[in-house]
């Protein structure tokens, strides 16, 4: 692919004063509207739709609608976006509190292992620690989707398939546009630093000021700033040798505590120990200086490899407490199964009707 470019009238007539001038040399054709503030239509926002496969839940939405939030981009790009379950009632956190045992926690085999579906709770959408969105009560081990839409003025862009959630669950649902602000990771990186402060000084009074914000809403933010990092630093790098160039043109996706379903027949009775999750969906901006299809190609796959590879790279490295510990993600998986001589297949729209194989 070639592309030719001509300039016309591009001399540049210099002109020099002893002042500066107060107002430009040029003469205004046409004027536009004037906003004292941007006006909704002309702001990026995203777009937040919750939705849930309980009858109740169902039922309500036929009455009421659809369980939607949209926010500006600028409220929260790069801030601290969380989706995650509180208590329904004053009865529902009695009961969660019964389960712990009496005394002193010292170890983790203290804790129950199951923690019954009767338990209600509330999903709650919150940025920086606020509630922004609240939905009605639920059963513990019930699950949602939740399904993200970016609008820009002249285009509307579906972020992936809609991501499930279980409630009892702890989510990082973050958007980042272009780069990672430098001044929020060092003020998170502060405020981690003091919670450990807090949690090493088993100070009871201190202790029972942290919540769950304090920990879980600051390693999932810090675990989905540092996957980002990574991305723009690893993918500017290795598409280099490419005469390529990439912008971050925007992200979203989820990192957090995904729990386990107890079922006894196809119902959901409780949630046992599970494990983190991650599932980003990024946006690239890429520019190839030659203009070369077919390094433009291999400037997005290889930034496609470093986005899947930091899938399980980001949670090893934030959440795993042993060298036994392994995160899992496509790339991952592949490479495991060419160590392990397994036949991979190659699928693309030429021959998926040939190669794509059920089962």
């Amino acid at each position: 692919m070639s592309v030719n470019y001509k300039l016309i009238n591009t001399s540049i007539i210099q002109e020099n004063y002893s002042t500066l001038p107060s107002s430009l040399p040029n003469n205004a054709v046409v004027v536009g509207a004037r906003y004292d503030k941007i006006p909704t239509s002309l702001q990026q926002r995203m777009k937040f739709y919750i939705a849930g496969t309980s009858q109740e839940f169902l039922i309500d939405e036929m009455m009421n609608g659809k369980k939607n939030l949209t926010l500006p981009m600028s409220k929260i790009n790069n801030e601290k976006v969380t989706l995650s379950f509180a208590p329904a009632s004053q009865a529902d956190e009695n009961a969660l509190n019964s389960l712990l045992p009496e005394g002193e926690i010292t170890d983790e085999s203290q804790l129950p292992s199951t923690i019954p579906s009767y338990i209600h709770v509330k999903p709650q959408l919150k940025v920086n620690g606020e509630v922004v969105y609240e939905l009605g009560e639920t059963a513990l081990g019930e699950t949602y989707t939740l399904k993200q839409t970016l609008y820009k003025p002249t285009q509307t862009i579906p972020f992936a398939q809609p991501r499930e959630i279980i409630s009892g669950g702890y989510y990082a649902v973050n958007t980042i546009v272009q780069s990672v602000s430098v001044e929020k990771l060092k003020t998170l990186q502060n405020k981690i630093k003091a919670t450990q402060t807090l949690l090493e000084n088993n100070d009871q009074t201190q202790l029972a000021s942290i919540t769950r914000e304090d920990i879980m809403g600051d390693m999932v933010y810090a675990a989905t700033l540092s996957y980002y990092a990574q991305m723009i630093s690893q993918g500017k790098m290795a598409i280099r040798p490419l005469k390529a160039h990439f912008e971050l043109a925007g992200s979203s996706g989820i990192i957090g505590y995904k729990p386990k379903i107890s079922k006894r027949f196809g119902l959901p009775t409780g949630l046992t120990a599970g494990g983190m999750s991650c599932d980003i969906v990024d946006t690239h901006m890429v520019d190839q200086g030659e203009l070369n299809l077919d390094k433009l190609v291999q400037a997005n796959q290889q930034l496609g490899m470093i986005g899947s590879s930091l899938e399980h790279l980001v949670l090893e490295q934030l959440f795993a407490t042993d060298t036994n510990v392994e995160g899992f993600s496509a790339v991952k998986a592949i490479q495991l199964a060419n160590q392990q001589g397994q036949k991979i297949f190659t699928i693309t729209k030429d021959n998926y009707q040939t190669q794509w194989v059920y089962g």
